[in-house]
């Protein structure tokens, strides 16, 4: 059965051609065929998915088929190799004579002067290029090729899933990927051009849609280290078959720089059209990736004792550049989703136009400080320590980047501080002691981006929310108007990402207007 278990993951490394060995093991020789206890031909049964499958019945040749089966994966087109070896051969010995591998040379013997110079030709005749850019660009290492060409002939640049990295997302000639899952700007794109110079892509279905319709205003230019996969699924103009960095090498020497300066506005004019953003709701390029509320359980109390400190909120840049946090601001909810039985006033729904809270803190810095890399998050927590020397339960936060610090008029209940890890500008809480997440989820989260300037003291004199009140049904049966105290708002539009806790059902309020977070989390505390 474990050999059975690849079959889905070398099918996988064959359409992602990607470099793989699977050894197996199979009954003995002398049981082959028979319908043996857990025997399967998984030779036979990978044949079609692999480069390369062998079953090896003689120790004597092990040693090199293995050899030859790692270099098969890598050479070429890299892809999966299967050698299964039987039972009998696995118990037996032999020699073993170490031998250096030979090393793999890139895919050049059908690059051709001839065919080189086609393409640059209609390279050279093409007023609105693209490059779309594939697996292949990443396997044979052309990200500096690529970008060289992009730049040489001012061309566009779009690309698969498997491409991803061969071309900077962040130069301005990047306009996303292409297909079912890529932007407007490539689609678009792709099918105005009158030239598309692909570079190491397969034009999967998830790609072209309609094969026969796909880029038709173009002559395709197809670049592959694959002889197969010319006009396999699109009828191309030119090829050439070769390993793509060896190819680009002697493209980009052949090329003067050429510019297309109208093409490139075109495709400026569509990326502000269709900008990466949903047309409702948020937009902002920072996310709420975690909210850790519940505290964690003290061991061996027999109470139902919660852990508080180690609370935090994992805030990730979800864009594809780098950005900049300095100004952030972390919203907590008012407690109106901590009113059972509630509803809000018809006609006075507040959370059409601003989200209402009660403690906000701010990230420090002047623009320029608090670097968040594209993909990549930053914590906020409660109290940067390292927690599991009180509750082995818990974790270390010392690590985070930012902590948020109250000063208590309680002594009995004091907040501590870690030099270590900055703080939080607090521009107002609500309570006088120490700020926590409510550990059932009564304090939503948001994160906003205010008007760069605002100080706290401004934020709060224009902020205030007033009058702003809601209905309790309560359980004797008497409805009551609920004011809504110390709090201020925070406009929707300043609002990057939300995320409603603790909503249970019709009456149970949830604090963020729909167009910011739609759903909600149900929050239970697990005792």
């Amino acid at each position: 059965p474990g050999a059975t278990n690849l079959v889905t993951g070398i099918a996988t490394a064959y359409m992602d051609s990607t470099p793989m060995v699977a050894i197996t093991c199979n009954v003995g020789k002398a049981l082959l065929g028979k319908d043996s206890f857990q025997e399967i031909d998984i030779a036979g049964v990978a044949m079609p998915i692999t480069k390369y499958s062998v079953i090896v019945k003689d120790i004597t040749v092990l040693a090199d088929t293995l050899r030859r089966a790692f270099s098969i994966a890598k050479s070429g087109r890299p892809g999966p190799v299967l050698v299964d070896i039987t039972k009998d051969v696995t118990a037996a010995t032999y020699e073993y004579e170490p031998k250096t591998p030979e090393a793999i040379a890139p895919s050049i013997e059908k690059i051709t002067e001839e065919g080189l110079d086609h393409v640059v030709s209609l390279i050279r005749e093409s007023k609105k290029p693209y490059i779309f850019v594939g697996g292949g660009s990443i396997i044979s290492g052309a990200a500096e090729e690529v970008r060289e060409l992009a730049h040489h002939i001012q061309a566009p640049v779009c690309d698969t899933l498997m491409g991803k990295g061969a071309f900077p997302g962040t130069d301005k000639l990047y306009t996303g990927m292409l297909g079912m899952h890529g932007t407007k700007t490539s689609n678009y794109g792709v099918t105005k051009c009158d030239l598309l110079i692909v570079l190491g892509a397969r034009f999967s279905d998830r790609v072209t849609g309609n094969a026969a319709k796909f880029a038709n205003n173009a002559k395709i230019v197809q670049i592959d280290v694959d002889a197969a996969e010319i006009n396999k699924n699109v009828v191309v103009e030119s090829s050439i078959i070769g390993d793509v960095k060896e190819v680009l090498k002697r493209l980009n020497a052949k090329l003067e720089p050429m510019h297309h300066d109208e093409w490139i506005a075109e495709i400026e004019a569509m990326k502000e059209k269709f900008p990466l953003k949903h047309e409702e709701g948020l937009t902002g390029p920072f996310v709420i990736e975690e909210i850790y509320f519940t505290g964690t359980a003290l061991p061996e109390t027999g109470k139902p004792d919660r852990w508080l400190g180690d609370q935090y909120i994992k805030i990730r840049n979800n864009s594809d550049e780098d950005l900049y946090a300095d100004g952030m601001m972390l919203i907590l909810s008012s407690g109106l989703n901590s009113g059972m039985n509630s509803e809000m006033i018809e006609g006075k729904d507040f959370r059409k136009e601003c989200c209402a809270g009660n403690a906000f803190y701010c990230i420090p810095g002047n623009g320029q400080d608090v670097l968040v890399k594209a993909g990549e998050s930053l914590i906020v927590v409660n109290n940067a320590q390292n927690h599991t020397i009180g509750n082995p339960n818990s974790w270390d936060a010392t690590k985070a980047d930012f902590e948020w610090y109250d000063v208590s008029s309680n002594e009995n209940y004091l907040d501590i501080d870690n030099p270590d890890v900055p703080n939080l500008d607090k521009w107002y809480a609500s309570t006088l002691t120490v700020q926590v997440l409510h550990n059932r989820g009564f304090n939503a989260v948001a994160i906003a981006m205010p008007p760069v300037g605002l100080t706290a003291e401004q934020f709060l004199a224009e902020y205030p929310l007033k009058d702003a009140q809601y209905i309790f049904h309560s359980p004797n049966g008497s409805d009551y108007t609920m004011p809504l105290r110390n709090c201020y708002r925070v406009p929707n539009e300043w609002v990057l990402d939300a995320v409603n806790t603790g909503c249970r059902d019709e009456y149970y309020i949830a604090p963020w207007d729909a167009s910011l977070d739609a759903g909600y989390a149900v929050s239970y505390t697990h005792l």
